[in-house]
């Protein structure tokens, strides 16, 4: 009976350990939705900055495709860590969506502290509102243009 017993803590031992593990994950897999929000804003304030040129300058529409994403793949970190770049180069990533807050994203995995994490989302943050700065001031100079001279064909 006894032996019975201490095989039963020993079970419930063993599924209280997987149960804190699967707890623990499910959390981590919650906290990330967020943060892939995040992420996904500021991308989109760089596209539209991206846009904003496009406007302008139609003739480079497959160059600024082109550069937009495989740029983003190769400087932020995605297929690379930015440990293997120069500095410069990793310097200059931190200014690009992404790279924030694909750090914050493997930091939750990692388990990181949440001050670290915190501090690469408002980075990620920041970047977003310099790139949709940018963007408004890219259309604000679109249309300011497009009165002064007629140019502004939606049609073309």
């Amino acid at each position: 009976m006894q032996h019975a017993f201490r095989a039963g803590i020993a079970d419930y031992r063993a599924i209280w350990t997987r149960r804190s593990w699967v707890l623990g994950w499910m959390v981590r897999v919650l906290a990330v939705i967020p943060l892939t929000g995040v992420v996904a804003i500021a991308s989109d304030c760089f596209g539209t900055f991206l846009a904003g040129l496009v406007f302008r300058f139609r003739e480079i529409n497959s160059l600024v495709v082109l550069v937009g994403y495989v740029g983003l793949m190769t400087v932020c970190g995605v297929n690379v860590p930015l440990s293997y770049y120069p500095t410069a180069l990793e310097w200059i990533s931190r200014f690009l969506p992404l790279t924030n807050g694909l750090l914050a994203i493997r930091g939750v995995f990692e388990g990181a502290q949440w001050s670290t994490i915190l501090g690469d989302v408002a980075l990620e943050g920041a970047v977003a509102v310099g790139w949709m700065t940018a963007a408004l001031l890219s259309f604000n100079r679109l249309a300011s243009r497009g009165r002064l001279d007629g140019s502004l064909d939606y049609g073309a």
